[in-house]
Formats: C-alpha cells, sequence, structure tokens
C-alpha cells in the first residue's frame, strides 16, 4: 500500500495465446480492401481481403489457437473393502441349533 492507504498496482505477466497460421481464399465477389468474415478454430472473425487481391486468390493470417481440450478419462471407483463378517451360528463348537416349536 502507498502511503495514503490507496493499493498499488502490480504488473502480472499474462501468457501470450499460441497462434496459428490459416490460409484464406477470397471468396467470389470480393477484393482487396473489402472485409469478410472468415471461420476460425477460435470463432469467427473478421478480416480485410489485403489490397491488390481478387476472387480465387489466397492470403495468410494468423488466429489465436484454440485453448486446449481437457481431456477426460473413465476411472472405475474403487472398491469398498468390508471386513469379513465371523459365522457364528453354526461354526462356533459346542453350540447346539435350539428346537423350533410351533
Amino acid at each position: 500500500m502507498s502511503q495514503m492507504g490507496i493499493p498499488t498496482a502490480q504488473a502480472v505477466p499474462q501468457q501470450q495465446p499460441q497462434m496459428q497460421k490459416m490460409r484464406v481464399t477470397v471468396p467470389a465477389g470480393t477484393s482487396g480492401g473489402q472485409t469478410i468474415h472468415v471461420q476460425t478454430p477460435s470463432g469467427l472473425m473478421q478480416v480485410q481481403v489485403p489490397q491488390g487481391l481478387v476472387q480465387g486468390q489466397t492470403f495468410d493470417m494468423m488466429v489465436p489457437a484454440p485453448p486446449p481440450v481437457a481431456q477426460a478419462s473413465c476411472v472405475q471407483p474403487a472398491q469398498q473393502q468390508y471386513p469379513q463378517q465371523a459365522q457364528y451360528a453354526q461354526s462356533q463348537p459346542g453350540y447346539q441349533q435350539q428346537p423350533q416349536y410351533q
């Protein structure tokens, strides 16, 4: 903080987006200086056709690469281990089963 109690800002370095080159073909009815819309991996962009180009010619443009996609993977849930239960009724020596009366 500065002397007057006003917070001061610190510069935070920002990562520059990765760029990729795309080749664009000038569409029919379009010439240099006109603006066209180009579908890129990062979305629709508005681009000015370079001067001197006519339909059918190509030019290169740099566009931001799309952000990496997180890869999801299926993970099996851990099998819960239960302690083995003792068998009491008939495995205890000397235990006699009581007769059932109706």
